[in-house]
């Protein structure tokens, strides 16, 4: 987990924190899977960005995309952190609402 995720757990309740880590573990990039699949520029069809995906493609073949392509090759890494947090930060804020704080454990059921 990343410090952003361990920030916005915080204020969560127990069932709101499972839920969190639930969605957030289908949600992560895997950094290494970022670095490997842009060497191959591949990157962004992994993260969901089809279109820049193809452009970016697009543009290699006119050798303008190879700035394009290094470019993301350094930067890579902290992509993967942007889109992470942004997934934490979305899951965080749903969870929030769909999980009210008040809700009885089930422990405190039985």
């Amino acid at each position: 987990m990343n410090p952003t995720e361990l920030l916005l757990q915080r204020e969560m309740s127990t069932e709101q924190k499972a839920l969190f880590r639930f969605e957030m573990d289908k949600a992560r990039k895997d950094p290494a899977t970022m670095r490997l699949l842009s060497v191959f520029c591949l990157h962004r069809f992994y993260v969901g960005q089809t279109g820049l995906a193809i452009l970016q493609w697009i543009t290699i073949a006119f050798l303008v995309g190879i700035f394009w392509w290094i470019h993301d090759l350094f930067n890579v890494t902290r992509m993967t952190e942007e889109l992470n947090d942004g997934a934490a930060h979305e899951i965080a804020s749903t969870v929030m609402q769909l999980v009210p704080e008040s809700t009885p454990s089930i422990q405190n059921v039985l």
